[in-house]
């Protein structure tokens, strides 16, 4: 049995669980179903003449409930959930329908694999089948890495820029299960796409630097970092003060991103499956730096879609530094040094990818005139 494989599987399984209920979780507490905190940590609630210490000592005495549900909230995380743990599900389910039609472990049927994939359980099964000594063929593969990328896109990352909103508007930085939940999802999105991206595969374009686990390592903090400040930059940039500018600006970008994702699609004749990754993943989860080799990254021209996001992460800091202010109304100096902070850190991750992982997978020290901010987002120097 391959260990490192089956290493691999139980830490996706393990993070998907843990993503999904906590997720499930913090869902429940938008509803009050699970008791917890939805008014700002301020001295004095805004908008009213209530201070959170008279909220406390009423709910104390019963008179009222610090917890008062948020049903657009509630209905908003419900509906990502739902939707990204079906269509992920149906997916499997239908993979894996098409690979073991006469195979013994097809059991069930259709409603075997539904179940095991809406329960998070898919992971599980390919598991026990390893375990089994069930070989895995090249198409279970590249389903599991479609799987894992395409649950990182449709829970994972919808999730934490949602509940990274929900914690901006509360200032709920000190309620740790929402904190954790953020976390994980950042992990769960992480570990999944670079994991996923080093998978192997017969086109002969991956990325040898993510075959160590020094690559895989500096690949997932570039990932992590990436998603952070995303997520609080969305968080800042959709919040009332912030909105009005925040909102166009993030559509014009979007559209810019889309555009000339199209545009490159187009001109290099992508199929379906290529379009489709093409116009959706580098805008959301900027794997494509990572995945592939030099000469292969060069000939997409998606150094411009890295530097057109980065232009807008930035951009969203400007705006927030100008119009934003917390849930109490105060300044937003604290989240403005934390997101600029992550932002530099997610610049450095990805130079030390580029200029210190060797084709290897080992550290170098490259020679400073053998770089430039060109070479840096995966195009070499004219001159070289």
């Amino acid at each position: 049995m391959d260990w490192w494989k089956a290493a691999s599987i139980a830490l996706f399984g393990a993070l998907a669980m843990a993503d999904y209920v906590s997720d499930v979780v913090v869902m429940l507490q938008y509803a009050c179903v699970i008791d917890n905190k939805l008014t700002p940590d301020c001295p004095t609630i805004p908008g009213t003449n209530q201070t959170n210490e008279t909220i406390a000592a009423l709910d104390a005495q019963g008179q009222i409930s610090e917890c008062s549900p948020h049903w657009a909230w509630f209905g908003i995380s419900c509906t990502l959930l739902v939707i990204s743990t079906l269509v992920p599900a149906m997916w499997w389910t239908l993979g894996q329908m098409q690979r073991h039609e006469n195979d013994n472990l097809c059991c069930g049927g259709c409603p075997h694999f539904c179940c095991l994939g809406v329960a998070q359980l898919s992971h599980a099964w390919e598991l026990i089948a390893l375990c089994l000594g069930h070989e895995r063929t090249e198409d279970d593969e590249n389903g599991s890495v479609f799987r894992n990328i395409f649950t990182s896109i449709t829970e994972s990352a919808p999730q934490l820029y949602f509940q990274a909103y929900v914690i901006f508007q509360l200032g709920a930085y000190g309620q740790g299960f929402k904190i954790a939940s953020i976390c994980i999802s950042i992990a769960s999105l992480s570990a999944s796409t670079v994991m996923s991206a080093s998978s192997d595969t017969t086109d002969g374009v991956r990325n040898p630097r993510l075959r160590s686990w020094k690559g895989k390592a500096i690949g997932m903090c570039f990932i992590a970092t990436d998603a952070a400040v995303r997520s609080l930059g969305y968080a800042m940039a959709l919040s009332e003060p912030v909105r009005p500018y925040g909102a166009p600006t993030a559509g014009t970008f979007f559209l810019l991103c889309t555009i000339y994702q199209v545009c490159i699609c187009r001109r290099q004749r992508c199929s379906s499956d290529s379009a489709f990754a093409v116009v959706t993943l580098p805008y959301v989860i900027p794997v494509v730096p990572l995945v592939l080799k030099k000469e292969q990254y060069r000939k997409t021209g998606l150094e411009v879609l890295l530097a057109l996001r980065f232009l807008e992460t930035v951009t969203f800091g400007i705006l927030a530094g100008i119009f934003g202010e917390t849930a109490c109304g105060s300044g937003l100096a604290r989240e403005l040094a934390v997101y600029y902070s992550v932002l530099v850190a997610n610049a450095v991750a990805l130079i030390a990818f580029n200029c210190c992982v060797a084709e290897d997978g080992t550290l170098s020290t490259p020679r400073a005139s053998a770089y430039s901010p060109r070479r840096i987002l995966g195009r070499a120097m004219d001159s070289e």
